[in-house]
C-alpha cells in the first residue's frame, strides 16, 4: 500500500490581489408554475424565451468558474447590485414598498456606468452556447434589455457540482425577509449574460467556448440615453440550476415569486463560484449513510497539516477537502476515510494557487490518477485557493 501525503501550505507572505459556475427536463411544469403566479398589472410580465436549445452538450467539462469581467487598465469591476437585493424605486400592490428583487449580480467598471460601456464580457467557464441573440430566431426576446447569451456547463465525467445550502436575509421598508435554497447536486449549470450590445456578440448557438473567451461587449451610454435600452451600461450575470425557457422581463420577481425562482431556477452567482464543489457521484469507499463520515472542525493551515499527518499514520486519507476565508484567515476541513483494502496511492493538497493546481492536476492525470474531490475559495488577497484529492488503484 502506497500513500503520497503531500499537502501544500498557504503562503505566509502577502500576494497581490487578482481578479477572479437541476437536472435536465422537468422544466415545462416549472414554467407553468412560475408563469401562473400573479404579478401586479403595473409590473412587466414574464416572457417565454424562444429558441433556447437544451439538447446541446459541451465537448469539455468545466471544473472552474470565474467572473465574466476582467480589470481594464488597472480599473476593477464592482458589484453594485447583488443577488436578491431589493430595488427600492418600484412598488407592487400587496407587497412591502420597493419589494422588487434582483435576479443576478451587476458588474460596473470602477463603479461607473459610463466606464462600463463597450467593455468585453467573457465566458465564465468552459461550455456550449444554448442561446444567443446573434443566432436565435427570436432576435429580441427581452425588449430594451440588450443582447443575451446563455452557456451550459457540465461537470467532469462521473462527477457532480455540489452546492451548499444557501440563505440570505434582507430588510425591507415593511419588515425583513429571507431568501434561501437547499443544498443540491447537479451535473449541469447554466450561466446567463445580459445587457450586451447585440451587434458585438461573437458566439452563436452551438458554439463551444473556453474559460475566459470573449463573447460580447456591453452596450453604449448612447444606446441608453436614446432609449434603445432601459438600463445604463453594465454586465448582468446569473447562474441557473436548469435549462429553462422562462425569461424575467426586468425585476418582475418579488416575495413568493422570487423565492419560487430561487428554489427552482436561480443560484447566487458569487456564492456559487466561491462555494461549489466538484465531487465524484460515487464515493471512493461506499458506506452506509448511517456510517457516513463527517467533516472535521475548521482548522488553520498548520493545524490541518498536523491533523492530516496523524490521520495518514493511522491509514486514513481525505476523501473530501474544503477551504474557506474566515475573516482573513485561511481555514480547512476534511472527511477522512480508511484506506481501501486493495493497494492504492493518493495525493491530497490544500491551498494551491491556480497555476500550481492546473500543473499538478495535469501531472497526476497523466500518471493515471483520478481526482475524487475539488473545491476552491478566494483568500484575503483575492487569490483562488484549490483543495483536491486524487487516487490511483
Amino acid at each position: 500500500m502506497i500513500s503520497i501525503p503531500n499537502v501544500l501550505k498557504l503562503p505566509s507572505t502577502k500576494q497581490p490581489a487578482s481578479k477572479h459556475f437541476l437536472l435536465a427536463v422537468f422544466i415545462t411544469a416549472l414554467i407553468l408554475i412560475i408563469a401562473a403566479l400573479p404579478l401586479a398589472s403595473s409590473s412587466p410580465q414574464n416572457t417565454v424565451l424562444q429558441g433556447i436549445n437544451c439538447t446541446l452538450e459541451p465537448e469539455q467539462p468545466a471544473a472552474e468558474f470565474r467572473e465574466p469581467v476582467k480589470p481594464v487598465n488597472g480599473k476593477t469591476w464592482k458589484i453594485t447590485n447583488d443577488f436578491g437585493n431589493v430595488v427600492t424605486n418600484r412598488n407592487v400592490p400587496g407587497l412591502p414598498t420597493g419589494y422588487w428583487q434582483h435576479t443576478g449580480v451587476d458588474f460596473l467598471l470602477n463603479g461607473s456606468s459610463a466606464q462600463s460601456q463597450n467593455q468585453t464580457v467573457y465566458a465564465a467557464a468552459i461550455g456550449v452556447v444554448v442561446f444567443s441573440t446573434k443566432t436565435s430566431s427570436n432576435k429580441n426576446p427581452v425588449p430594451r434589455r440588450g443582447g443575451m447569451v446563455i452557456i451550459e456547463h457540465i461537470a467532469p465525467d462521473g462527477e457532480q457540482y455540489k452546492v451548499p445550502k444557501y440563505e440570505k436575509s434582507f430588510s425591507a421598508s415593511s419588515g425583513g425577509f429571507t431568501i434561501s435554497y437547499p443544498a443540491f447536486e447537479s451535473q449541469k449549470v447554466f450561466t446567463y449574460y445580459l445587457h450586451l450590445d447585440p451587434e458585438s456578440i461573437e458566439v452563436g448557438q452551438g458554439d463551444q467556448v473556453s474559460l475566459g473567451k470573449p463573447i460580447a461587449q456591453t452596450y453604449s451610454v448612447k444606446d441608453y440615453r436614446t432609449g434603445r435600452f432601459t438600463y445604463p451600461p453594465h454586465c448582468h450575470f446569473e447562474v441557473w440550476k436548469i435549462c429553462g425557457s422562462i425569461e424575467r422581463d426586468g425585476y418582475d420577481l418579488a416575495g413568493t415569486q422570487f423565492q419560487q425562482g430561487v428554489t427552482h431556477l436561480l443560484i447566487d452567482p458569487i456564492s456559487f463560484m466561491e462555494r461549489f464543489v466538484v465531487s465524484a457521484r460515487n464515493p471512493v469507499t461506499p458506506r452506509d449513510r448511517s456510517d457516513e463520515p463527517h467533516f472535521t472542525a475548521w482548522m488553520t493551515s498548520d493545524d490541518y497539516q498536523n491533523y492530516f499527518d496523524r490521520q495518514v499514520q493511522n491509514s486514513y486519507y481525505p476523501t473530501k477537502v474544503e477551504g474557506r476565508n474566515n475573516n482573513g484567515e485561511g481555514q480547512f476541513r476534511a472527511v477522512f476515510s480508511p484506506y481501501p483494502t486493495e493497494s492504492f496511492s493518493f495525493d491530497s493538497r490544500h491551498g494551491m494557487d491556480q497555476q500550481y493546481y492546473e500543473e499538478h492536476n495535469r501531472l497526476l492525470l497523466s500518471e493515471v490518477y483520478t481526482r475524487v474531490c475539488l473545491q476552491m475559495f478566494i483568500d484575503q488577497y483575492g487569490i483562488r485557493r484549490y483543495q483536491a484529492t486524487w487516487i490511483r488503484r
